[in-house]
């Protein structure tokens, strides 16, 4: 009886120990699952500027802080809307920066993937970082959210993943050097497994959401960049973590992207589960097609890029425009070039 009690207090101290932010002080020290809240903030009450304390410039570094509570990789997702937009933070386009989860919190004797030195205390093993106020907002109230995604090794199953945890914190941006918005987010690499390689240890995928449910989401650890960098790499800090640790901000796009199996040193319980690199690598390929507008007549043509697209005719030809986006690069296709015969019943590629 009294081992099951003791397994019960672990276990329910397992689930109140996930992840939120300790500092800045967020508008609710609740634990937020916006998968299971159906709210991005979780806050109580109305919104209400008065109560707004933070007043930052922008282009300010703000240190941040967040428990490790024994779990492994991850990454930090930041976001900003105008205050009182919550719904809106989920939206890619809100975010501005990217950290990895696991960057000063080691686990015990030095091991990132251990758990944390003294496992037994709640929010006792801090992750420290930073983050940079958006210089392309104007003055006026915001709300930052830090979301957890993409972190493992729930209630001590090796396989088992957690779903995204979220805090939100109420600002006043004031001041400051307004700079025109970059193309892609911040992008911070570097964590205690290693600090040089841009990249961090995540578990199963790089996207939100991941896991759904903590106790039905399985899969494995790799090295990657988060889904949105993979996407878009042109803001990446020169040195990661340890510069950005030293107010050192250059923006480095040189170096290559890392892709890589953990180097978690215990074998993998079901190898079935592990993740699929390739997949994840091809998140950079963006495909979009668009159409010049020649008449009011649409014809649908099937086509080997794996996107939907409509192509308008004329008497004489076709236009079409094929825009292939390879993270910050795009190209596009020549002009293809059509006719018609038989009355308007068949049309033809030249």
């Amino acid at each position: 009886m009294i081992l099951y009690i003791f397994i019960l207090f672990l276990f329910i101290s397992n689930v109140y120990a996930h992840s939120r932010l300790f500092l800045p002080n967020p508008v609710t020290n609740e634990l937020c699952m916006p998968i299971y809240s159906n709210s991005q903030c979780c806050r109580n009450g109305q919104y209400d500027i008065k109560n707004i304390q933070n007043i930052w410039k922008r282009g300010d570094v703000i240190n941040v802080e967040y428990p490790r509570n024994n779990h492994i990789g991850g990454f930090i997702r930041w976001s900003i809307v105008e205050h009182g937009n919550d719904i809106l933070l989920d939206k890619s386009e809100n975010v501005f920066q990217y950290n990895c989860a696991m960057t000063t919190c080691n686990g015990f004797n030095d091991n990132p993937f251990a758990s944390d030195p003294n496992w037994e205390i709640d929010n006792g093993n801090m992750c420290k970082s930073i983050i940079k106020i958006p210089e392309y907002l104007n003055d006026g109230y915001y709300t930052i959210q830090f979301r957890i995604h993409s972190h493992g090794d729930s209630y001590n199953i090796r396989n088992l993943g957690l779903m995204d945890f979220v805090s939100c914190i109420d600002l006043e941006i004031r001041g400051g050097e307004l700079k025109q918005k970059l193309q892609c987010p911040l992008f911070i690499y570097g964590d205690v497994v290693n600090t040089n390689k841009i990249s961090c240890e995540f578990f199963k995928d790089v996207k939100i959401n991941t896991c759904i449910n903590d106790r039905t989401c399985y899969g494995w650890f790799a090295r990657a960049p988060p889904k949105d960098i993979i996407e878009c790499s042109s803001n990446i800090i020169d040195g990661g973590l340890l510069n950005a640790l030293q107010r050192k901000f250059t923006n480095n796009v040189t170096k290559e992207l890392n892709f890589e199996d953990t180097s978690h040193p215990l074998k993998n319980p079901n190898p079935v589960l592990s993740v699929d690199l390739e997949k994840i690598k091809s998140y950079s390929l963006k495909i979009s097609t668009t159409t010049i507008p020649v008449s009011t007549t649409t014809i649908p043509v099937s086509t080997t890029i794996p996107v939907s697209t409509h192509i308008k005719k004329n008497t004489k030809k076709i236009h079409k425009i094929i825009t292939l986006e390879i993270n910050s690069n795009k190209f596009k296709c020549v002009e293809i070039k059509m006719k018609k015969k038989n009355n308007n019943k068949n049309i033809e590629e030249l």
